[in-house]
């Protein structure tokens, strides 16, 4: 692997843990908490395409560690699925309108949580 691949896959993998680092600070904040909570869930959905399994874990067992347990090559941490038992689990969005689970848009925090089936954004509501 040359050096410009190199420097493409960490821009990529810094740019990933930044935006996960946004959306788990912004979904903790919405929730009024003040805080991190390390009994709160969070909501995963697995990227496998014969699983699909959406699931929960712990922010505790969902926050960043010194040693990862999984990422994609953009960065994106991974989890495993309880269902498939592949590491394919991805932190998800609930649609507060109409309940579809769904992954964020990383590559655009500002509609980072636009649900792809009704197009709702809590984030663009609260910006209005």
């Amino acid at each position: 692997m040359d050096d410009e691949m190199k420097k493409k896959i960490s821009i990529g993998i810094a740019v990933g843990c930044i935006a996960i680092a946004a959306v788990i600070t912004i979904v903790t904040y919405r929730s009024g908490t003040g805080g991190p909570n390390p009994n709160a869930s969070v909501m995963l959905l697995c990227t496998n395409p014969q699983c699909g399994n959406i699931f929960e874990l712990k922010q505790s067992d969902v926050a960043p560690k010194e040693t990862s347990d999984g990422g994609d090559a953009a960065g994106i941490r991974t989890f495993k699925c309880p269902k498939c038992n592949q590491m394919s689990g991805q932190i998800a969005i609930k649609c507060s309108k109409c309940g579809n689970v769904f992954l964020p848009n990383y590559k655009d925090i500002t509609i980072y949580d636009k649900c792809p089936k009704c197009g709702y954004s809590a984030y663009e509501q609260s910006n209005k």
